[in-house]
């Protein structure tokens, strides 16, 4: 991009760094891209449009329930324990995409 009048007007840059310790895999799987620039729009829309939300047994079986866990809400995690223990994770699971939704009026995702 060059920094033209009308660039500097109607253009923002953003610039990302990687560690090459730490994110060697975020570095190879953006070097295997035709294009970092479209690659990383096309995540950005897919996301502002609500890519498709992970069921519960989902979000259970990707081996992403701890992941959830820690993005709970600590106020309907309190709620839901004094209603449902004891119960599996997945009945957990459920019950709290179904209040987030409630509380929050959108998915939960992880």
């Amino acid at each position: 991009m060059g920094n033209t009048a009308s660039d500097r007007k109607n253009a923002r840059c953003f610039s990302l760094k990687f560690s090459r310790n730490t994110d060697k895999d975020l570095i190879e799987h953006l070097e295997q891209q035709e294009s970092i620039q479209a690659y990383l729009k096309n995540l950005i829309r897919q996301d502002m449009k609500g890519a498709r939300t992970m069921t519960a047994q989902e979000i259970i079986e990707n081996g992403s329930y701890d992941a959830a866990v820690e993005l709970i809400d600590d106020e309907i995690r309190e709620e839901l324990n004094a209603e449902l223990a004891p119960c599996t994770e997945l009945e957990f699971l459920e019950a709290y995409m179904a209040k987030h939704e409630e509380k929050f009026g959108q998915p939960f995702r992880v």
